[in-house]
């Protein structure tokens, strides 16, 4: 940009009293900068969505664009290919100056093409940020074509770099909202790096119990002490990298030459003293966990997915004093993270299975209703079991917009041909209570009710007897939920607290028992259960029994007053469409 500002000064008011090989030499400086300036933005957005992998052949091709049009630039001295120095008129342009402009265009284009194949690989405000600085340099290149010498266009091309640095340069991006610490974003882009290379290492620690301890010293005191913490970090270490990621979260990062043990020592002994936040005393509790280069990931964001699932796992595990949980040999940490990729890439990219399990009237033996599961694959195509997700699902948040995908899925169901002609009555949808947490749930089902033209009474919601509880949100969200025109079952019961008075406090028409409770019953016969049943149907209610394996468990639960039957003996869950073939009647 300074060159083109001292090229455009140069080539109009002093054109003539300065040297030709002054004007040469500035005029080649700009065309030559500013076709390294396309190039360079171009590599900016190859690195932006990762592409790495480019066969040699390829990555020449890409430069030979720029490389000869650098070429005519330097021939212009003698042939006046680009540009002309004139002894009498000075600057004039050369018969192929338009590859200037045309160089710019061709890598925005290729930038743009780049960015749009893999912008699954990058956030939604990433893209906006490529898209933007894109359009400035193809707005700025077709503009050259009609106005060469315009000093405006050189600041026009500044406001793409602005747009780079503030989209993805920006200190604050990297900066945790709880102290002077680098953030998971930071995180990751340096394991990017560092991973390239295997010289890395770094020693994480979790504060035990995290949630539990900002419940009983409250949101203030434990953000105070976070600030304590990343304080006595930088203070101890200066020449470490701090990391804050979040939920108690901690990494201290070095890339060669980190003494784990020492520093681990020097943490314990810190934390058996409290932490001073305001008028309160912390005492807090940590539990170490080790990262290294030896580890066989390739992968930040599966190293991060790793670690995180290691965090949870150390803040729960009987981990004392200072024994230190190693990421690289724990096969359960892969395993559980393999689970949470998978389950973001479902989520993410909506391809969430929704499979149907049949309920059946017991005195007819005919199908009345289903519940519907879900089910997501890894990356095999193989099925993960959901006793696997669904915790993992519940302590990511991502539950919110997997059960609404099974919810979307199940309206769209109920409103095909397919639930006409299995002719039954009802599907369950499972609601976890997390769910019940977002105040605008009544009003998405109601949307996604009206885009598919379900009914609501079609739909039964199933939430479970342990979390029901004494809560009022849920309480006020599953009244809002009859309102609208849906049916509650109260799922699992008997494997919890079981509060008959607690049970009449919410509209629940069905009471599924659990599987436990039906295959104890029908090992030994247990006066308590068929009392229970009996004090259910006289309160109202339908009685599904859960886990029906074989007909002697299905003639069992029958003969004590069980409406609805469900589980393996009838069927395994399958998908929709091999429901409907199997239980179509023509």
């Amino acid at each position: 940009m300074a060159a083109e500002c001292a090229a455009v000064i140069l080539n109009g008011r002093y054109s003539r009293s300065s040297s030709a090989e002054l004007l040469y030499a500035v005029n080649a400086l700009f065309y030559l900068s500013y076709l390294f300036k396309a190039y360079q933005f171009f590599a900016f957005s190859a690195h932006l969505v990762k592409v790495s992998s480019v066969k040699p052949v390829i990555k020449w091709l890409f430069r030979s664009v720029w490389i000869a049009s650098s070429v005519l630039v330097i021939f212009s001295f003698w042939w006046g290919t680009v540009f002309k120095i004139a002894e009498r008129h000075g600057y004039t342009a050369g018969p192929l100056w338009f590859v200037i402009p045309a160089c710019t265009v061709y890598y925005v284009v290729l930038s743009a093409v780049i960015v749009f194949t893999k912008r699954n690989r990058i956030s939604t405000g990433d893209l906006m940020g490529a898209v933007g600085y894109n359009a400035v340099l193809l707005v700025c290149a077709v503009f050259r074509f009609f106005m060469p010498q315009n000093i405006i266009l050189a600041l026009v091309g500044f406001l793409a770099v602005l747009i780079c640095y503030l989209s993805f340069e920006a200190p604050e991006r990297y900066i945790s909202e709880r102290g002077a610490a680098f953030n998971k974003r930071a995180f990751k882009a340096l394991l990017e790096e560092s991973l390239e290379n295997r010289t890395y290492r770094a020693l994480g620690f979790v504060l035990r119990d995290y949630n539990d301890e900002r419940v009983v010293y409250g949101s203030v005191q434990m953000d105070k002490g976070i600030s304590l913490i990343i304080d006595y970090l930088h203070h101890k270490y200066p020449k470490h990298l701090i990391f804050y990621l979040r939920n108690g979260y901690f990494v201290i990062y070095d890339p060669e030459a980190l003494n784990l043990y020492r520093i681990r020592d020097d943490l314990y002994e810190r934390f058996s003293r409290p932490w001073q936040a305001y008028d309160t005393e912390l005492f807090l509790s940590v539990a170490f966990i080790k990262v290294g280069a030896e580890s066989n990931i390739d992968s930040a964001d599966m190293l991060i997915n790793n670690l995180t699932v290691a965090f949870e796992k150390a803040g729960q595990m009987a981990l004392y004093g200072k024994d230190i949980y190693d990421l690289d040999s724990t096969k359960e940490i892969e395993e559980q993270a393999r689970v949470k990729g998978a389950l973001e890439y479902a989520v993410k990219n909506e391809s969430v299975e929704v499979y149907l399990q049949p309920i059946i009237e017991s005195k007819t033996e005919t199908l009345v209703g289903a519940e519907a599961l879900a089910r997501i694959r890894g990356e095999d195509g193989k099925l993960i079991s959901p006793a696997d997700f669904i915790p993992i699902a519940e302590r990511s948040g991502h539950i919110n917009s997997l059960g609404e995908q099974v919810f979307e899925t199940v309206c769209r169901f109920v409103n095909s041909n397919g639930f006409s002609r299995v002719k039954m009555e009802f599907v369950n949808v499972n609601l976890s209570p997390i769910q019940c947490m977002r105040a605008d749930l009544s009003d998405r089902f109601l949307e996604l009710l009206r885009q598919y033209k379900a009914l609501p009474s079609r739909i039964h919601l199933e939430i479970t007897e342990q979390s029901v509880g004494d809560s009022a949100m849920i309480l006020k969200q599953v009244n809002k939920l009859r309102e609208c025109g849906f049916q509650f079952a109260l799922d699992d019961y008997g494997s919890g607290y079981s509060n008959l008075t607690r049970l009449k406090n919410y509209p629940f028409k069905t009471v599924k028992l659990d599987m436990e409770v039906v295959r104890n019953y029908c090992k030994n016969r247990d006066p308590l259960v068929l009392s229970l049943v009996n004090i259910l149907k006289q309160m109202g209610y339908t009685i599904t029994a859960e886990g029906i394996e074989t007909k002697e468990m299905a003639d069992t639960m029958r003969s004590i007053g069980c409406d609805y039957l469900q589980g393996y003996y009838y069927s395994r869950p399958v998908p929709i469409e091999e429901f409907v073939s199997k239980y179509a009647k023509m």
